[in-house]
């Protein structure tokens, strides 16, 4: 009777069935108690006529024995083992656990190894894109590090067997973590900060794009009262200023803020006094307050 057996699922209220089918219960079916039946008819419209409760210990003492054990690794935030004892299409018990690599079989080992392979340069990817990376790479430049060379040595397997826990926020720390410990950054946030100080605590991003120089940008009226031009590298390495105008867009680039608030500023503040006359436009910058509109002073 193993292929009559249907298991009752009390919230949609419904059978499934050994063979998979979903059967509603015939009207005449009102109480219905127990989790297993065996279903002696069925209409043509699918309903349970006349079914049989059982208890799920009967299920046990069949022989052969009727079950069938799986397990099955799933990758989703985590690898995970999803284990699934099965009647025909019933699904009798499952359970989910995390994995770490030191319990895994060898069997289950090359089937992560093969899951995760493609995830893995995915990430990788979209890590090559993050701000991380791109000032990591600045850094790598600088010391005429192989990038490309440490880039390949960042595998699936490497991160699978190093790590206890497997999950994508730790692959994330493992592909920087890595990277930082192959270009010896010990000055990194001394000598590329992520932000300047304009003082008055303000700052500004800096930003390192993929072969381009670093730069930041704001509003022209932010840099008001500087009188030397952002620098990293202690010093050595000016940064690109991209004043933005009241359109938000670039009024000037430059790498010397000090020679365009002398040399260029008097000739363009003209014009920009007569387009946007509420904006605030000193005769001196390097002494002005960095305020966007006049009446803000």
């Amino acid at each position: 009777f193993v292929d009559q057996v249907a298991k009752f699922r009390n919230k949609q209220h419904d059978f499934i069935h050994y063979s998979g089918k979903t059967l509603r219960p015939h009207r005449d079916q009102k109480d219905l108690h127990h989790d297993y039946y065996i279903i002696l008819d069925v209409s043509q419209r699918l309903e349970a006529v006349l079914i049989l409760p059982i208890l799920e210990d009967w299920l046990y003492e069949i022989e052969p024995f009727p079950f069938e054990e799986s397990q099955e690794i799933e990758m989703s935030e985590r690898p995970i083992l999803k284990s699934q004892t099965k009647l025909g299409s019933i699904v009798i018990d499952e359970g989910l656990k995390n994995l770490s690599w030191q319990n895994l079989l060898p069997q289950q080992k090359e089937k992560i190894f093969q899951s995760f392979e493609n995830p893995f340069k995915k990430k990788l990817e979209e890590f090559k894109t993050t701000d991380t990376f791109e000032r990591l790479s600045f850094w790598a430049k600088l010391k005429s590090a192989d990038l490309e060379g440490i880039l390949e040595n960042l595998s699936a397997k490497n991160y699978l067997t190093t790590h206890e826990t497997l999950t994508w926020e730790d692959l994330n720390f493992y592909l920087e973590d890595s990277l930082k410990k192959s270009l010896n950054v010990e000055r990194l946030d001394q000598d590329l900060p992520t932000k300047i100080d304009l003082g008055g605590k303000r700052e500004l991003p800096i930003h390192y794009p993929l072969n381009m120089d670093p730069y930041v940008e704001a509003a022209i009226q932010e840099f008001y009262g500087q009188t030397k031009s952002p620098s990293i590298m202690g010093g050595k390495i000016p940064l690109t200023l991209k004043l933005l105008g009241p359109h938000r867009m670039p009024i000037q680039v430059t790498k010397d803020l000090v020679g365009f608030w002398s040399k260029t500023y008097p000739q363009m503040k003209k014009e920009w006094m007569r387009e946007y006359p509420r904006h605030h436009w000193p005769e001196d910058p390097t002494t002005a307050k960095p305020v966007l509109l006049k009446r803000m002073l």
